[in-house]
């Protein structure tokens, strides 16, 4: 997500209206320079050296990891990556814990998931089609900057409460508002601005949010990510981290 401006955000009156006045995910300019993108960076990927020099959102990383992964016996943490893009969470858990093996899967749309197996597979990550996604169990799923940007991310975790204990929910936007508010972003910067991208995404009501979730699962922790922002209602928000350990009774 990193930072939006307000110019990126034009308020919508409902999901529905922000799905038919934007491009979406399946534009062919967009999944053509994202797969250009992943191709031409592949050289980068891989660094040896464990990383020292952590972003607040590594660290919510390594502390969910090391919650679930060494507890697991025999060294090996089996995770999924919900809308995981190329991966590049993978490689930072790997150089940071090289006496774990990690099974990861990503799950990305069918296409991106196509081209990115297509020429990456030395990184040894599944990237698997998201409509898939709920057939395989994990010790954790990874859901970062994605539910904001999916109309069913209700179903999305309660899929992932049958298929893992531990869900790690990243780059969340949390407002104070009293419900959820639906916006078109507009992309202008990186990959996404190549191809004018632009798609649907919701400000949750942190209230409504947190009610929701708590159904289905209890909250080990929450943490707030300073390093990345929005602003809503003329307001600075931070992105948040949330653990979440799915329900013995559920």
């Amino acid at each position: 997500m990193a930072n939006i401006s307000n110019d990126e955000l034009q308020p919508v009156n409902s999901w529905l209206e922000a799905v038919q006045n934007s491009k979406g995910y399946e534009d062919k300019s967009l999944l053509l320079n994202l797969i250009e993108q992943f191709k031409a960076n592949l050289c980068n990927r891989l660094p040896s050296n464990p990383i020292t020099n952590l972003s607040q959102r590594q660290i919510h990383l390594l502390l969910a990891f090391f919650k679930i992964g060494h507890a697991k016996k025999g060294g090996v943490v089996s995770i999924a990556d919900f809308g995981g893009g190329n991966g590049y969470m993978c490689d930072f858990l790997r150089v940071n814990n090289p006496d774990i093996k990690i099974i990861y899967d990503v799950y990305e749309t069918t296409e991106v998931a196509k081209g990115y197996n297509k020429f990456g597979k030395e990184l040894e990550i599944n990237f698997l089609d998201i409509k898939t996604f709920g057939k395989k169990k994990y010790d954790l799923v990874i859901i970062s900057c994605t539910l904001q940007y999916i109309e069913n991310w209700k179903e999305v975790l309660t899929t992932s409460s049958r298929i893992a204990e531990n869900i790690l929910l990243m780059r969340l936007p949390l407002t104070e508002a009293n419900k959820h508010n639906f916006f078109i972003q507009h992309n202008h910067t990186g990959v996404y601005s190549l191809s004018r991208s632009s798609w649907p995404i919701t400000l949750f009501s942190k209230n409504l949010f947190l009610k929701e979730i708590q159904k289905i699962f209890n909250i080990v922790f929450e943490l707030t990510d300073t390093e990345e922002n929005y602003i809503f209602k003329d307001k600075t928000f931070y992105v948040n981290s949330l653990l979440l350990k799915t329900k013995e009774s559920y």
